[in-house]
């Protein structure tokens, strides 16, 4: 199984080592350089996130998460999310949150017998991440349903809501103004295994639904 992990990352970033838009062609030496040192990270984290002492484990996916490898990041989250250790499966939800730069949600039912924005929005829409705060883990977002404002220069202010990750849940305000609503609160909680998060959006309009999303983006 570890060897179909590696070796499939390591196909995956030996082509975007190829592909470098507007830059001379990597030399063969480089491209072997390149996927020699991508390997050894890959096989640290791997080594790193498969031992048998917990705090090892919690260091190796907090280390590969915060390398800045898109491809390292999804192997990480992938096998700490496939982990029974709830402490790792925390750090890694945190991981995904601080590093995404958004959230689909899908609405799964609905409690109340209004039900307007999901007819508004369809099956699905995005909450957008900024501003993770690595010291509290909290973090505002934004959709594009959200209103915004210019400053005195003429800048845009997007207008945001707070959010933040604890144990294995996190919880986010979400503005919809253009399709009814600017307060409403989602509240996601992991799955008893893997990436997978349910959870509820309750709006001060009295809609309430069931929704759905992924940690892994």
């Amino acid at each position: 199984m570890r060897f179909f992990i590696l070796g499939c990352c390591t196909v995956f970033m030996l082509a975007g080592c190829s592909q470098q838009t507007g830059k001379a062609p990597l030399t063969s030496e480089q491209v072997a350089r390149a996927g020699s040192d991508r390997q050894a990270d890959i096989n640290r984290a791997v080594d790193l996130m498969s031992s048998p002492d917990p705090r090892v484990r919690l260091a190796g996916v907090q280390q590969a998460i915060s390398n800045g490898d898109r491809n390292l990041r999804q192997l990480a989250l992938s096998m700490a999310f496939a982990s029974s250790d709830p402490t790792l499966r925390g750090a890694a939800l945190v991981g995904a949150i601080a590093t995404a730069n958004s959230l689909p949600i899908r609405f799964a039912g609905y409690y109340t017998k209004n039900h307007y924005i999901s007819d508004k929005l369809g099956e699905s829409f995005y909450v957008y991440i900024y501003q993770f705060n690595n010291s509290t883990d909290e973090f505002t977002t934004r959709t594009e349903y959200s209103p915004w404002k210019t400053d005195s220069n003429g800048e845009r202010i997007n207008i945001v809501k707070p959010g933040l990750v604890t144990g294995n849940s996190v919880k986010f305000g979400i503005d919809l103004s253009e399709v009814g609503n600017s307060d409403c609160l989602a509240t996601l909680a992991l799955d008893p295994a893997g990436s997978t998060m349910h959870g509820t959006l309750m709006c001060k309009n009295n809609e309430a639904y069931a929704i759905a999303s992924s940690a892994i983006n």
